[in-house]
This record gives structure tokens, sequence and C-alpha cells, in this order.
């Protein structure tokens, strides 16, 4: 350890980050950088600084499950929601592309073993894994359904099942225990089809700054803390590589989330990756 901070201790450490709650805040109200506290706390606690806050509440992330695609993943689907039951989680966001749509491209055609609206919601009534309650919001895919049939097929689902609540079409707000959830599908420039570009569109939408952003239609995962004033998490998806998106230069990241939310509103964001099962249908 460098003499210069011989005097600090694992107490001071542990006071410094419960009250600041962030490595970077408590080296800056310490008078040294980020990379040295970081340093400091690793050799002199040596513990997940995550274990030392107090866990508000939790709750799980899907996003993207397309369900009637023969790429889709239901069976990981169903062990994530039996891990987010074990964890306690008091709900799960479902971020959009609940469904993989209707009649879209032919190149979608031969990727879906489900062909009318009929079929897909009966079978997302009777497979959707109902251990914790889910919140969806629709997605591009889910909203053919209106584009060609006058059809909410999230609303719809949603009068079928206690446990799944409609609460957008392609966005939405969800608050609780004063934590204030923008849901979206689609947001910033890391989206090929992006349909949210910047602060005031989300301002605009939302009606004020979010605590944490959770997006889907990535396909793939990445965490920004600080996009924007808000916390913004990009959701992985529970579908395989279908042919469609190779022109895109994708490979979907297969995976969910769980989000811890702390008492100091910071956030904890646990992700859970799958290798692709085929014919999961």
């Amino acid at each position: 350890m460098s003499r210069r901070y011989s005097n600090i201790g694992r107490d001071e450490l542990l006071r410094s980050y419960e009250l600041y709650g962030s490595f970077k805040r408590a080296a800056s109200a310490l008078g040294m950088s980020r990379s040295t506290y970081s340093r400091l706390w690793w050799e002199i606690v040596g513990e997940d600084p995550l274990s030392f806050k107090r866990c508000h509440f939790r709750f799980g992330v899907v996003s993207d499950t397309h369900l009637g695609s023969i790429y889709q993943q239901l069976t990981h689907l169903k062990s994530f929601y039996r891990f987010a039951k074990s964890l306690g989680c008091e709900y799960i966001i479902h971020a959009g592309d609940l469904t993989d749509g209707i009649s879209i491209p032919v190149v979608h055609q031969k990727d879906r073993f489900l062909t009318s609206v009929e079929d897909m919601i009966d079978y997302v009534v009777g497979n959707y894994p109902d251990d914790v309650d889910t919140f969806v919001i629709s997605g591009n895919h889910d909203e053919l359904f209106m584009k060609m049939f006058g059809r909410d097929i999230c609303s719809e689902i949603s009068d079928l099942r206690d446990d799944i609540t409609y609460i957008g079409s392609m966005h939405a707000i969800h608050v609780r225990h004063g934590i204030k959830t923008f849901i979206t599908h689609g947001v910033c420039n890391y989206s090929r089809d992006s349909r949210l570009e910047s602060r005031a569109q989300i301002m605009k939408m939302a009606r004020f700054v979010p605590d944490i952003i959770i997006n889907g239609h990535t396909h793939t995962w990445r965490v920004i803390p600080n996009w924007c004033d808000s916390f913004l998490v990009h959701a992985p998806c529970m579908v395989g590589g279908f042919d469609s998106m190779k022109k895109y230069t994708v490979h979907p990241t297969i995976g969910a989330m769980i989000v811890d939310v702390f008492d100091d509103r910071t956030f904890g964001i646990r992700f859970t990756f799958y290798n692709e099962i085929e014919d999961d249908y």
C-alpha cells in the first residue's frame, strides 16, 4: 500500500462507500482518484462492493422473446423466470417484441411456426411463464398485428392472463417505490433502427427524467450509467440468430437481467446469459 494512503483503513473505506454510493464519489470525497480507491478497496476490503449496499427492491428484465419464431428460447425464458422468483423479484419488465409478428418480409416467413393471430395469442397465453408478474410493452413486431388487422396483440394477451399487464405501445412509464422506469423499444444511436435520439425526446415522451431507462430492440446488452442523466440499460434478447439479422452483422446476445435497486437510488445489474437452443418450440 502507498504510504500516502497508509492511514486509510477498512472502516473508512466502508463508511465512504456507504455514504457516497460509488467508488467515483467516495474517491473524490477522500481526495484520491477512482483507480486508487478501487485498488485500496480490493487490497483492504476484498469483497464485492454491492454486498455492502442494502437492496430496497429487485426486479427482472427480459426483451425480444419473439414467441412464434423458430429461434425462440422458451426453455431459457422459463428458467429465468424461476431464477427471478428465487431471488425475490417483485416483477419482470418485458421491453417489447413479445411475439414475432406476422406477414413481414418473405425472408422472415420461413422463420415462424405460428401464422395466425389466434394461434399466436393461444400459444403465448398457454406457454408464457407465470412465476412472476410481468409488465410488457409492445415492440415493432407486435405492432404488425395492429397495422395489418387492427389487433393489439399484447393487450389481448394481457386480457387473458392476470399475471401479464400491458402498459404501452413501444414505450411506457412504470413507477414502483418511487423509482421511475422508462421502458422503450429502441433508444439512442446504439440501435440501428432508433426510435429515440435525444434527451429532449425522452422528456417529451416521459415528461420527466427517469431514474432508469430499460431498452429493448437491440438484441444485445449494454450499460450506460449516465446517459442523459439517467441509468440506461440495453436488454439482451430471448431469441436466436435468425437469418434476416445477418445483413446487419448483428449476432444476438441471449439472456436477461436482474436489477437491484438500492436505498440510495442507485442500481446493480446482473446479467444471465444463455447458449442458443435449437428448435426450442
